[in-house]
């Protein structure tokens, strides 16, 4: 048995939480790059790189199966999700099919 295998137990849904949280890294990332348009409203670039940072982080860190660090994750993850509906509603964030991407890959 491999050491992955073991350290998930077997179960596949630290894989499926790996998994997202490599999309939620992803679209982070692509909006920190220069392929995103001109006009589009996002935190400074340093942020949305420290927050793909985290979410990949997070997800090997989902791995380890540790109960206090799935708390602290979902804890952070809400507090995430706040602000992005606060900046929303208050016009300082794009709600568009990439941000939405990102937020239902975190909510999942």
């Amino acid at each position: 048995m491999s050491t992955l295998t073991q350290i998930t137990n077997g179960s596949w849904i630290p894989w499926v939480g790996l998994a997202l949280s490599l999309i939620a890294a992803s679209v982070y990332f692509i909006i920190a790059s220069p392929a995103r348009p001109a006009d589009y409203k996002s935190p400074p670039i340093p942020v949305l790189i420290v927050a793909g940072l985290a979410y990949l982080i997070g997800g090997m860190l989902i791995l380890l199966g540790d109960r206090r660090l799935l708390i602290f994750g979902a804890i952070v993850n809400v507090l995430v999700m706040t602000a992005f509906a606060v900046a929303a509603r208050m016009g300082h964030a794009t709600v568009d099919r990439l941000s939405l991407t990102s937020k239902v890959a975190q909510v999942v």
